[in-house]
């Protein structure tokens, strides 16, 4: 893409206008595979975790929470 982005000669201004826009996107999406992708990866697998998590009854929780202090 980059001899697109620097044409000279007859016709360039359009290869220079295509080259630039194709080269803009690859590039964002590089950055957005590479840094936003294993993101996205980390925060759904904890909240696939988070559903997987057995819920506790009120009869649970109170007998493994310490008594209140006076």
């Amino acid at each position: 893409m980059l001899p697109l982005v620097f044409a000279s000669g007859a016709g360039s201004a359009s290869q220079q206008a295509v080259g630039t826009a194709v080269f803009g996107g690859m590039m964002a999406a590089t950055v957005l595979s590479v840094l936003f992708v294993p993101v996205f990866y980390v925060i759904l697998q904890r909240l696939s975790e988070y559903k997987r998590r057995p819920k506790t009854s009120a009869v649970e929780s109170a007998a493994v929470s310490p008594p209140p202090s006076t």
